[in-house]
């Protein structure tokens, strides 16, 4: 069945969808200021989709979270989770017992939901009015299994994307979508993104620069077997910040290919007050098998304001295994007449040779590759360039 929305959320049932059932929202250039929660559940085969039709110009609709009301039925069975998330996928107090699942979020913008706007607050179920939490998403995501955010925006929320760790969700879907200016100013706890799941795949999406004066980072993942594909990151303290499983791991632990994450076809746009490593790496997240492939890396640094630019930070003591082939680099000083900040850890780059004018009758001998200079340092052990390009190499660090 097709369900159409003209004026709010709350005008139809949402748990009563099935699977099959598509939701769809003429487009308007009001901001809604309505929070969502979706607590349904469609099959692999028919999947429940929710679509916000774009504007004439391609413009999405937008959810904003400032004053944004919640209809009773929205009502989740843990009120305080309520200020939290602005879209909440996660079961409500008609779907006790159902696991959200085999949804779709289609065209929709999300913003507004931040305790960084002075005295920002939304009504909750009940029809009260309280404040936001410290850093809530604006898809905040409880539990489920296979969720697809598609051509979708997050900006101006602590987190713009989360995943609860307390249960087990499986399966997200993040494309083509816009995530930039998230975060909390002053605190390292809120990100563009944070998931923590089993099979996440992030895929060609645009990664802007955090909320300025926060803390946190750009795409944090405590997730089991990722992707991260065709995506332009930009910015943020960590880039890409593969953390330690916690809490609830036992899923990500069991899942095939646990330790996998494909790093492939991303541009990483590192400039002065980024991170200093593009790729983190800390604590337990199994056997770990980091792959980088055909990456653009741009930097633009002065060496006196950050003295060098790290490829990849081991930072504990389990062995990793990580591959880098196929990266194009193009590193400069942030300032013209600056010195560029030292890059270490890019051994897997191999310049363009510069072609040499010759005679026709001449035969054009292959281009000889040019050997790069360059080390990866982590903790005191110290691995020469040669040793990492283009093959896997086990990295521990030492006491």
């Amino acid at each position: 069945m097709i369900y159409t929305i003209q004026s709010r959320r709350g005008e139809i049932n949402w748990s009563a969808l099935l699977p099959g059932d598509v939701v769809r929202v003429p487009y308007r250039v009001e901001p809604w200021a309505e929070r969502l929660v979706i607590s349904c559940r469609g099959t692999p085969e028919n999947r429940i989709r929710v679509i916000f039709e774009k504007g004439p110009n391609g413009d999405r609709q937008t959810l904003t979270g400032i004053g944004a009301v919640t209809d009773p039925q929205f009502a989740l069975g843990h009120p305080p989770l309520e200020p939290w998330g602005l879209v909440t996928v996660g079961p409500t107090l008609r779907t006790k017992g159902i696991r959200p699942g085999y949804l779709d979020v289609v065209g929709l913008r999300v913003t507004g939901a931040t305790s960084d706007r002075p005295n920002n607050s939304f009504a909750g179920a009940d029809g009260k009015t309280q404040p936001w939490a410290v850093h809530p998403s604006g898809f905040y995501l409880l539990q489920f299994d296979d969720v697809r955010l598609i051509d979708c925006g997050a900006d101006d929320c602590g987190n713009g994307v989360f995943t609860a760790d307390s249960a087990p969700c499986t399966d997200l879907l993040i494309e083509d979508c816009d995530i930039f200016g998230n975060g909390k100013v002053g605190n390292y706890l809120a990100h563009n993104l944070y998931v923590q799941c089993v099979r996440p795949v992030y895929r060609a999406n645009r990664f802007g620069r955090p909320r300025a004066g926060s803390l946190g980072g750009n795409l944090k993942d405590r997730s089991a077997d990722v992707r991260i594909e065709g995506n332009r990151i930009e910015g943020g303290l960590r880039m890409i910040d593969l953390s330690a499983w916690q809490n609830e791991i036992a899923d990500r632990k069991a899942a095939p290919n646990a330790g996998r994450v494909v790093v492939s076809g991303n541009t990483l746009v590192n400039r002065t007050g980024d991170a200093s490593w593009l790729v983190y790496f800390e604590g337990d997240r199994g056997e770990a098998d980091v792959r980088m492939t055909d990456t653009k890396v741009i930097i633009r640094k002065n060496r006196k304001d950050f003295w060098w630019v790290a490829l990849f930070r081991n930072e504990n003591n389990k062995t990793v295994a990580f591959a880098n082939t196929g990266m194009s680099l193009d590193a400069a000083p942030a300032t013209a007449g600056e010195v560029m900040a030292e890059l270490r850890g890019f051994g897997g780059v191999t310049p363009v040779p510069v072609p040499v004018p010759v005679p026709v009758p001449v035969p054009v001998p292959p281009p000889v590759p040019v050997p790069v200079v360059g080390w990866l340092e982590i903790g005191r052990h110290r691995i020469e360039a040669g040793d990492i390009a283009s093959e896997t190499v086990l990295f521990r660090r030492k006491p």
